[in-house]
């Protein structure tokens, strides 16, 4: 077996928000639209680089206590021992590898978790994201009521395409390289979504080609 990123999540926060969150990282088109009953809600948009199946919730008859968000595995409430304490948690799950990470990164700042990236490491280490404001209530729970939720939709709008900066931060932490993710280039992993991000920024970004010609960055 390989090597695995987990993020560990707030158990109140669904899976389709999580959802969303995925979608805008990974470049579909998230828009705010006004409900017909009031209040703003998120309408996700498919894009050529984004097609649906890379952020798409699906449930799997095998695992009733696991859905799927695109390729990744999403499993409610899991046992986590962090310092000694035993908590309940729902778990996003996926290879360590740079695009995985980066990408639970942004989850983890849209919404607060304890995120391990390599459960391969002896000692198991955790970064941790504090949970924002604008996903709770005055109960300290995901807002489903006025004020707040119009502000939860929208921090959730804010999340922004991830960065060829970000991907790098990530591989520094991850027990593979940008290479094996860039199906392209011979990756193991060949994860789509992540070429399509990577490649946008080729042109730009005279590191890319450093970092391609030498099979790994600096």
């Amino acid at each position: 077996m390989g090597c695995d990123a987990n993020l560990y999540l707030p158990l109140d926060i669904e899976p389709k928000f999580i959802s969303e969150v995925v979608a805008a990282a990974m470049g579909a088109k998230v828009e705010l639209v006004q409900m017909d009953g009031g209040g703003l809600r998120i309408e996700v948009t498919p894009t050529k680089a984004c097609p649906e199946k890379y952020y798409k919730m699906e449930s799997t008859n095998a695992m009733p206590g696991m859905l799927y968000i695109g390729i990744y595995g999403f499993w409610y409430c899991e046992r986590v021992s962090i310092d000694g304490e035993v908590v309940i948690l729902n778990k996003l799950h996926g290879g360590s590898n740079p695009a995985t990470i980066a990408l639970f990164r942004k989850v983890a700042q849209a919404f607060g978790g304890w995120l391990e990236v390599n459960d391969c490491k002896k000692d198991v280490t955790f970064e941790f994201y504090d949970r924002p404001e604008a996903t709770m209530d005055d109960d300290a729970m995901m807002p489903q009521e006025q004020p707040h939720w119009d502000n939860f939709q929208q921090h959730i709008q804010f999340t922004t395409k991830l960065t060829l900066e970000e991907f790098l931060a990530a591989e520094k932490v991850s027990s593979a390289n940008i290479k094996d993710v860039v199906s392209g280039n011979g990756g193991k992993y060949g994860y789509t979504w992540a070429d399509d991000i990577l490649r946008g920024h080729i042109a730009a970004n005279k590191a890319w080609a450093t970092m391609r010609a030498r099979g790994r960055s600096q």
